[in-house]
């Protein structure tokens, strides 16, 4: 869109309601669309608006860098697993997301940044404004309960079903060397058969909160980090068990980093 900048609009000079409509149109175009030079100040907007704004300069980018860390809380309160990532976003697609040391913790797909980014901006529940640093905005971004816990059962799912298709592989190899201990391959089947059961009683019970804090560029509205905080209770044997799992993904941007429209 071309700024009205001139001394006239139309081919008449601009005063008065002429003025003032070619502002109104200004603003609400800037509302709608943020067009530069109708900039509008993230203090007038509610934070649901503020989060919208900043996914689309997320997505509004073709290209970026990330980088965090997964970790999980088992029910004592110690770190069950934790793994550092990195990836890029090219043409839009994420691509090359690297695990450190090839670590994936309980299967690559709802650990990917991605998958949060995804529900948080489907499933949100509330959004707030948080305090910030200058030049800093917060959001707290709250996902709605079940689709919480639904994130975390594909987790699991995605783990089980990783699990099975080893053992299923692991039993075609010793079958076709003529290795093949019956006796293990049993107890890995049985093993599998029991952790069914138990996530069929389990999985029923599950009640899950997440917390995204996403903090961007008050300026550019690109996101700076998006932080995770998941506590997932579950109930077995009569006893109550609760885990955590925290996650932090960075944004960067690099000097070639091209936006749409620019």
């Amino acid at each position: 869109m071309k700024r009205i900048t001139g001394k006239r609009f139309g081919n008449r000079r601009r005063t008065g309601i002429g003025r003032l409509a070619a502002g109104a149109v200004c603003g609400w175009l800037a509302a709608a669309l943020a067009l530069p030079g109708c900039a509008v100040k993230w203090e007038r907007l509610s934070a649901e608006q503020a989060f919208a704004r900043s996914a689309s300069a997320l997505s509004g980018y073709d290209r970026f860098k990330f980088d965090g860390e997964v970790a999980l809380y088992d029910p004592n309160g110690n770190v069950a697993e934790k793994a550092a990532f990195r990836g890029k976003v090219a043409d839009h697609k994420p691509l090359a997301l690297e695990w450190e040391h090839g670590r994936k913790p309980n299967a690559a797909g709802p650990n990917d940044p991605f998958s949060l980014l995804k529900a948080v901006q489907a499933h949100a529940g509330s959004i707030a404004y948080e305090p910030a640093e200058r030049g800093d905005i917060v959001l707290k971004v709250t996902v709605r309960p079940e689709a919480a816990a639904e994130r975390i059962k594909e987790t699991i799912r995605m783990k089980m079903a990783s699990v099975r298709a080893e053992t299923q592989e692991a039993k075609r190899v010793l079958a076709r060397t003529g290795t093949a201990d019956d006796r293990r391959l049993m107890l890995a089947e049985r093993k599998l058969s029991e952790a069914d059961a138990v996530l069929a009683k389990v999985l029923p019970t599950l009640k899950v909160s997440t917390v995204c804090r996403w903090t961007a560029d008050s300026r550019t509205w690109f996101p700076r980090e998006m932080a995770e905080e998941s506590v997932i209770r579950y109930t077995w044997n009569g006893k109550v068990y609760t885990e955590k799992r925290t996650s932090v993904t960075n944004f960067r941007l690099d000097a070639d980093s091209g936006k749409i429209g620019m």
